[in-house]
């Protein structure tokens, strides 16, 4: 059997355009996506399979120009203004961790996972490991280690 690529489509209520992606491993790249913060808003997952992946990211590129999803990022000039990731502050008690998964702070930073994994081996940024492989981080953590530019106002 020849290798597809598929491109898919995720929709929230009422049919609003989420994410456009396209992917050779389907499955495994909605294991991904399902710990991602805005997951919990899918409705539907729409799929068309390409031959060949060319095809499929040509028809992605055009998908996310035009139709604008909501989260992509890639590609696509006019974001939405992402929410921060789904675990609310109010809901917090003092003491206790807001744990994010390694891919929702770096999407909370508005840097790539890899970034965050150097941050972490560098010893910048403290994470706790859940079982064998789940690596998760403390929303304070990065919090705290957000410093603001100084500016002229800031001395006078």
């Amino acid at each position: 059997m020849d290798k597809v690529t598929t491109l898919y489509r995720i929709y929230g209520e009422r049919g609003s355009l989420l994410y456009v992606g396209m992917t050779d491993e389907y499955e495994r790249r909605m294991r991904n996506h399902s710990e991602k913060w805005w997951w919990r808003e899918v409705r539907r997952i729409d799929t068309t399979d390409f031959k060949s992946r060319a095809e499929a990211k040509a028809a992605e590129t055009r998908a996310i120009k035009s139709e604008r999803p909501l989260y992509n990022r890639a590609e696509n000039t006019e974001v939405a203004t992402v929410p921060t990731p789904h675990i609310p502050r109010r809901n917090t008690r003092a003491g206790q961790r807001r744990l994010l998964s390694l891919g929702d702070a770096a999407e909370y930073l508005g840097v790539n996972e890899r970034t965050l994994r150097r941050m972490i081996s560098a010893g910048d940024l403290p994470a706790y490991r859940l079982g064998s492989k789940t690596i998760r981080v403390d929303a304070q953590d990065i919090d705290d280690m957000l410093n603001p530019i100084p500016n002229a106002k800031m001395w006078a």
